[in-house]
């Protein structure tokens, strides 16, 4: 069941050319239930513009939904838009070879496993976006490559704030504020390729870029920093098996 619902709000500038006089202007929600609010594939083409857009989960069901998915080859934008989800997986997730997404000046929140996943190869920009209260702010994984972050203000995830995991993955980070994140800021995991270039990282556990002696951090050593309550660094370079 997809609905949508308008409700007045007192006007603000919103920018990109744009221009609100006094008075009121519209909300609109897009919330759908049981299942994702917007999911596209197969060379389709989507933009969605200042939309607050939810995937709600009723109390009969037993699967997962994003709030958004894109796969297979679409094309996505979105910009201004608030999104969340009620399901115990990730707001955005954009998937497969050929998929392509641009998120700007959107709110990523309250994702119970994370905000923004890229993965299977797919590409993504994601710039100037309020990404909070997640379980991971942002996660690229496996062959999930050419992924650039700029700008963006990733903070109070419960886990952590940026991982970028695989072998195959670019991702390059600039200028974005990586704060109060309960685990590492930043995880780099399997020789995974990452560029960070000017952001701020704090706040995230112990407030420090952190690397074992080899340059790598094996599991135990991983798990006993934090069964150990000594937080976790700044940004956390690892590798897995």
């Amino acid at each position: 069941e997809s609905k949508m619902v308008t409700d007045a709000l007192p006007c603000h500038p919103v920018g990109k050319g744009e221009t609100l006089g006094k008075g009121e202007t519209q909300r609109v929600e897009w919330k759908n239930c049981d299942e994702c609010t917007l999911h596209l594939s197969d060379d389709v083409c989507v933009s969605v513009n200042g939309m607050a857009m939810s995937a709600e989960r009723s109390s009969r069901c037993s699967d997962t939904f994003s709030c958004v998915h894109a796969a297979k080859g679409a094309t996505l934008s979105l910009e201004r838009c608030d999104l969340t989800t009620q399901f115990d997986c990730y707001v955005v997730h954009v998937s497969h070879e050929s998929t392509t997404a641009v998120i700007s000046s959107c709110c990523i929140h309250d994702g119970l496993e994370g905000g923004v996943s890229i993965s299977r190869g797919a590409e993504a920009t994601l710039e100037n976006n309020d990404i909070h209260s997640n379980g991971i702010g942002v996660s690229v994984t496996t062959e999930g490559r050419r992924v650039v972050l700029r700008n963006n203000r990733l903070k109070r995830q419960k886990r952590f704030g940026v991982v970028i995991f695989g072998a195959n993955v670019e991702a390059t980070l600039e200028d974005n504020t990586i704060s109060d994140n309960d685990w590492a800021g930043v995880e780099s995991t399997d020789h995974s390729t990452v560029t960070l270039t000017g952001n701020p990282i704090k706040g995230n556990g112990q407030c420090k870029i952190e690397l074992s002696r080899e340059g790598l951090c094996t599991w135990g050593a991983y798990y006993a920093d934090f069964y150990q309550g000594n937080g976790f660094p700044g940004m956390l370079v690892t590798h897995y098996g």
